[in-house]
């Protein structure tokens, strides 16, 4: 399947495992130029990435924690450093710690809106200056279940992820020239799946 890719640079970040690592290697067999970031070994991460999609250049990793404002910038500098520019965002990170609203202390709730809301809002705000620059800019927002429905157990997820989904949907209907495509989907990874598919009922 030819989806178009090739010579694309994109930008996937929380891609060291999960969905954003399949993701990450589906753009590289396709033939984009793949930029992937985590919080450590993310080299082990590239020779891993480079392995399932079996390429040998056009991959990059750099460290970044997408909760923190210097990370976010240098992620998208370091991209755009590294291949010239930058033609796809997909915003992906880890989900925010589950319990109950009497368990969940205000740093839980800091720590929520930076990790899971926060940073698709801040990274996109980076990246759009090099995105206009595209003929072929997408923006994709990965997401979860939760977004759609609350799911027992994950208060933060319940309230950060709707927020997220709504700011997509905005951009993707009142963004003008630039193409924000919606893709939260429900896919299997090794994240929150398995729990949601082990809740009674």
């Amino acid at each position: 399947m030819d989806l178009g890719l090739a010579g694309k640079v994109a930008l996937i970040t929380g891609a060291t495992k999960g969905l954003g690592f399949a993701t990450a290697t589906i753009l590289a067999q396709e033939g984009a130029n793949v930029v992937i970031c985590g919080r450590h070994d993310v080299e082990g991460h590239a020779a891993r990435l480079r392995e399932a999609s079996g390429r040998s250049d056009g991959i990059a990793a750099t460290i970044a924690d997408v909760a923190k404002d210097e990370d976010i910038q240098a992620v998208v500098d370091f991209t755009v450093a590294t291949f010239g520019g930058l033609d796809i965002l997909i915003t992906n990170a880890g989900g925010p710690p589950g319990g109950t609203f009497v368990a969940l202390s205000q740093d839980d709730w800091d720590f929520a809106s930076e990790l899971t809301l926060m940073s698709p809002v801040k990274l996109i705000r980076a990246a759009l200056p090099h995105l206009q620059k595209s003929a072929a800019a997408s923006v994709l927002t990965i997401t979860s279940i939760s977004a759609k429905e609350p799911v027992a157990g994950l208060l933060l997820s319940n309230v950060m992820r709707p927020a997220v989904l709504g700011m997509t949907k905005t951009l993707f209907f009142f963004g003008a020239r630039h193409p924000f495509q919606l893709y939260p989907a429900w896919l299997d990874g090794d994240g929150a799946g398995g729990a949601y598919l082990q809740l009674p009922g």
